[in-house]
């Protein structure tokens, strides 16, 4: 609500940018097109109800509702791990059952999926071997190889995202 708020007093300089044709149209009329995204799932999982009964049933409404108010990347895990899988704090952590359900909704909804950095390297790996044909992306991160911390991306993971076509 807060950028949307922002958005429509920039109004004049600003619009959101929920599809290829809103990012072109954007550039045309020189303005700033937002694209929203999360780096994490956590507000899924906080639907998550006290019983696993309707698990899914409730994670897909809310990803159907924040897609609706135009969330168009989404990531998996921010550092630590959580239902969908581990963060890079524990990076051998795979994609869980969850995970893979998410990484599936994502797709089906053509949002960007956003790996590596803040999620886990077998996460990543995992959500990536689902991907095929799918381009995934590596918003922001750090190369492994040149900055060794466990926020850095390894060349397995850009090399995997490569091979979906992504960046």
């Amino acid at each position: 609500g807060a950028i949307y708020a922002f958005i429509h007093a920039q109004r004049h300089r600003a619009v959101p940018a929920l599809s290829v044709r809103a990012i072109r149209e954007a550039r045309q009329q020189k303005k700033a097109g937002f694209i929203f995204g999360v780096q994490h799932a956590n507000l899924l999982e906080a639907m998550v109800p006290k019983s696993v009964l309707g698990l899914y049933t409730t994670m897909e409404s809310g990803l159907q509702n924040y897609y609706e108010l135009g969330l168009r990347i989404h990531g998996i895990c921010y550092n630590v791990n959580n239902i969908f899988g581990g963060g890079c704090l524990d990076p051998a952590v795979p994609l869980t059952r969850a995970g893979r359900w998410l990484v599936e909704a994502i797709h089906k909804r053509r949002m960007l999926l956003d790996v590596g950095g803040h999620t886990g390297e077998q996460t990543s790996l995992d959500a990536l071997a689902m991907s095929s044909g799918v381009p995934v992306v590596c918003t922001h991160t750090n190369v492994a190889a040149l900055n060794p911390n466990p926020r850095a991306t390894t060349d397995r993971v850009f090399e995997a995202i490569a091979r979906t076509g992504g960046v």
